[in-house]
């Protein structure tokens, strides 16, 4: 048993005024050939504020965690309280996993979760009207009058911070405390440029407060390559996105990929979240989506054909196939579905030829496939249910220089046998 893959680590919609100290966790188990697993497992949760330390900053097993087809969802901080500030305290936040007693997996690092995190102290400030104009006025008067200062001042009352603006504040740099934080210096801010923070006095001591970062759940971005446009120091990892209609979901976005900014859509998220649609050009006797979520087909004594468009909200205009599988799916005894590179899909019309069937992949915007399964092999193959890797690897692919809101895949097979494909068994479809 191993964990190949956590999907997703998010922070949940806010129900109060505070952020609550837990964290939801989806992810997926699998065993050693790659097939999701069924069953209970007891799984330990672990954070570290880096990626080899011994030190926990929490730690949770779950021991009875029901998993099905691979797919497990569970909520830390429920049995073992999770101490926001030492994880918003954290630069990075990194997460371990340990399954059924079995060594620590490598660890993930979490990129927008300290964010999140981070926000719980904010909501702390959340106020209506505790800062009244005459304060300002009073206090910091000079500060909407033009200036030199060269010095430490002592503000004088009269400013009209309506008919004037502060055109610039910068507050004071420093790598440490400039000055103990007690009861005489409640109120003092400095930026700290050692953690890139804004650090302020208050009652319990200094505290740590950060922008809102792109792609956490306050800030959800357009899609992966918004978020990286952003900001490009981000690495890959799940964060929010919002488009068009859409509510917030998380993807997994590949930041470095030949410039980093592509957004992932697997089989879950294209049916539930983006609202993919099968169709049938030539229709089969047997045809359908099955609970994981995988579009299929299969005929008798005759032709189909299908398309299976993915909504792409935030558009795209490139993509590429990452572990992606597509099986082959003919009858028991001596039915085949059968492939060859001399007979590849060259339009959304035809997707079989000569007796032999191709799975395409492209946009409905075009005539035909950007590139199909057929043109990527280098000989034919037949069989009857074996599972056919993606041959490209994970080669990028140009729609067009226009922006393309669809993702289309299209199939088909022909001939006196009952065939048919899974187009998309497994895997997943990365768009930019």
């Amino acid at each position: 048993m191993r964990v190949l893959a956590l999907l997703a680590l998010f922070v949940p919609s806010l129900a109060s005024a505070a952020v609550p100290a837990r964290l939801a966790a989806s992810g997926a188990l699998r065993n050693s050939t790659g097939a999701g697993v069924d069953g209970t497992y007891s799984i330990t949760f672990a954070l570290y504020a880096t990626e080899a330390g011994p030190a926990a900053i929490f730690e949770e097993k779950h021991p009875n965690v029901v998993v099905s087809t691979g797919a497990f969802a569970v909520t830390l901080g429920e049995t073992t309280a999770l101490d926001a500030d030492a994880a918003a305290d954290a630069a990075d936040l990194w997460l371990g996993v340990r399954v059924e007693g079995e060594p620590e997996l490598p660890r993930q690092r979490l990129a927008s979760v300290v964010w999140a995190l981070g926000a719980r102290r904010a909501y702390d400030l959340a106020c209506t009207s505790c800062v009244t104009p005459e304060a300002l006025s009073t206090a910091y008067a000079p500060l909407a009058e033009a200036n030199t200062f060269a010095a430490l001042q002592t503000f004088a009352s009269g400013a009209d911070f309506q008919a004037k603006e502060a055109l610039l504040f910068r507050f004071q740099n420093a790598a440490a405390q400039p000055k103990p934080c007690d009861a005489t210096t409640i109120g003092l801010a400095y930026f700290d440029t050692d953690k890139d923070r804004l650090q302020i006095c208050g009652s319990k001591g200094w505290t740590a407060y950060m922008p809102i970062q792109p792609g956490s759940q306050f800030n959800p971005g357009l899609s992966c390559l918004d978020i990286h446009t952003n900001d490009p120091t981000l690495p890959s990892g799940s964060y929010w996105i919002q488009a068009g209609t859409l509510l917030k979901f998380m993807v997994h976005c590949d930041m470095t990929t030949d410039g980093g900014g592509w957004t992932e859509i697997n089989l879950a998220t294209a049916r539930n979240v983006l609202g993919a649609t099968m169709t049938a050009v030539i229709p089969a006797p047997i045809s359908g989506i099955d609970a994981a979520h995988r579009p299929f087909t299969q005929d008798q004594d005759g032709g189909h054909s299908y398309r299976y468009d993915i909504p792409i909200p935030f558009g795209f205009h490139e993509f590429y196939l990452s572990k992606y599988q597509i099986r082959a799916n003919a009858a028991p005894g001596a039915y085949t579905s059968d492939l060859d590179p001399a007979y590849p899909m060259t339009d959304w019309g035809t997707d079989f030829a000569s007796c032999y069937g191709d799975v395409g992949f492209g946009t409905p915007s075009a005539v035909g496939p950007t590139t199909s399964l057929a043109a990527n092999l280098s000989s034919a193959q037949t069989c009857a249910t074996c599972d056919i890797d993606w041959p490209a690897g994970t080669k990028t692919y140009s729609v067009g220089a226009a922006v393309s809101t669809t993702f289309r895949i299209g199939w088909g097979e022909s001939c006196g046998e009952w065939e048919g494909w899974y187009p998309w068994w497994s895997g997943s479809i990365f768009v930019r």
